[in-house]
């Protein structure tokens, strides 16, 4: 019977939250750990923020003892972690990459080459570490996908979004050939490429929607298999977090506001036009003139790396300056309407948005969760939403929608524009889905179920090492 092999999962999100990658790696954790239990290890980059990293070399294997990393713990989740340099000798591997790969790194920026020298190391980690146990690699994105290059072992590959559909919000219909164009008229050659590499060299390509799927299917001539994130359960009390958010809000900004009033949210990363964050705006400037019975505040919580939150010290105004949000929120004319109060808030993935309580808080408080996305391969927010209890708008473009349309509690917008967005905000106020089915939808989602695709996906790569 063969042996089960270490699972090294890589990813430029390991200790180093910056998106939705990190919820994937972090709340499956407890699945993978009954799987691979003492066999797991999580690598992430030296060169990150080193979010929950305790160091501790006792547990190292002897066989990467000489190589350059930092080893420990990543806490809270109770796993084992290597933190990794870049490879040295860069400029020798960037030719070599493009003599075997046609890998074109002429210009590219330090965005790209950091995570490219980065991931090369993971491949070589991984196969030092093979020599003495099985190895099976997983990595994330085109960040980690140059460890494919250094490592011939069993692996998976896993792309969360394409590179091209994020550079046209996810609307366009294209041939390889023209995908790799519009890549390199954007400047973003090298990233396309090496997500391509990933796709192509990985023992099993996956992603997590079957909109990503087809996607990769026009970009890359390459059908991956879904794996879909999946998500943990969450026991908040939702009366609770409103009598928490609500009294906080007029404390801090709004004396005499009516705690009554109906609390919208939306979060996501900075990106107005791809998370449709002004699409929310028109659509909450076009209530204000409707004969609404309660006033509505709307929260926008986006992570903005350098920009402090309402949880350090001193704490700052509701409104952010230099904000994509703020800025157009004022061209509608708020702050200044009682009906519908707008607020922008700087964030992290590890704290909320206000001292003392995390995103789950906010969310759990909201009536509704609105998150339109014009892009959107997942969709990790609405999904967030539903878990605590609280109902979702979804983009019809996002590949939640396509995997949970139709179920409690989830709101796909007929169409991507402010008067539909107004309309399914109408909808979802004056008719809340009961708490207990937006959790119901949540549990169809739960990791206990849907890490059989990981399942499969590892059994299948171990497989074809061995043909």
């Amino acid at each position: 019977m063969p042996q089960t092999p270490w699972l090294l999962e890589a990813s430029w999100e390991v200790c180093n939250p910056v998106g939705g990658i990190f919820t994937v790696i972090t709340s499956k954790l407890p699945e993978v750990t009954k799987r691979f239990h003492d066999r797991y290890i999580a690598v992430g980059p030296l060169a990150g923020s080193r979010t929950g990293f305790r160091p501790d070399r006792s547990w190292l294997p002897a066989t990467l003892s000489t190589l350059p990393l930092e080893a420990g713990w990543w806490e809270p989740y109770g796993v084992r972690a290597l933190l990794l340099p870049g490879i040295a000798e860069l400029d020798v591997w960037k030719t070599r990459l493009w003599e075997e790969h046609q890998l074109d790194t002429l210009g590219a920026s330090i965005e790209v080459l950091e995570p490219l020298a980065w991931s090369l190391q993971v491949g070589e980690v991984a196969r030092a570490l093979s020599n003495d146990v099985p190895v099976l690699l997983h990595t994330h994105e085109w960040l980690a996908a140059g460890a494919l290059c250094t490592y011939q072992g069993p692996s998976v590959f896993t792309t969360h979004a394409t590179v091209v559909g994020r550079i046209t919000s996810g609307a366009f219909e294209m041939t390889p050939d023209q995908a790799t164009q519009t890549a390199r008229d954007h400047l973003s050659i090298a990233k396309h490429q090496l997500e391509q590499l990933g796709i192509r060299l990985a023992s099993v390509a996956t992603t997590v929607s079957p909109i990503t799927a087809r996607e990769c299917q026009r970009v890359h001539g390459v059908l991956p298999r879904v794996v879909a994130n999946g998500i943990l359960e969450s026991s908040i009390n939702r009366r609770l977090a409103y009598q928490t958010v609500m009294p906080f809000l007029a404390r801090s900004w709004m004396p005499g506001l009516d705690t009554h009033s109906k609390l919208i949210v939306s979060h996501g990363r900075p990106e107005l036009h791809n998370k449709g964050f002004d699409l929310v705006l028109e659509a909450l400037a076009a209530l204000r003139t409707l004969p609404l019975k309660q006033p509505i505040i709307a929260v926008f919580a986006t992570p903005v790396p350098g920009v402090r939150s309402l949880a350090d010290p001193g704490g700052l105004s509701p409104f952010r300056e230099q904000d994509a949000i703020v800025d157009l929120a004022r061209q509608y004319g708020f702050p200044g309407d009682p009906r519908v109060r707008v607020f922008s808030i700087a964030t992290d993935i590890n704290h909320g948005p206000f001292p003392g309580f995390p995103i789950d808080t906010l969310l759990a408080a909201a009536d509704v969760g609105v998150f339109p996305s014009r892009y959107e391969p997942f969709g990790y927010t609405p999904l967030e939403a539903l878990r605590v209890g609280t109902p979702a708008i979804t983009s019809p473009t996002a590949g939640f929608a396509e995997l949970a349309g139709g179920l409690p509690g989830v709101e796909v917008v007929e169409a991507l524009s402010a008067p539909a967005v107004a309309r399914s905000l109408l909808k979802a106020l004056a008719n809340p889905t009961p708490e207990d089915l937006c959790r119901e939808t949540a549990r169809h989602f739960n990791w206990q179920a849907l890490m059989e695709g990981y399942d499969r996906a590892y059994a299948q790569a171990s497989h074809l090492s061995r043909r």
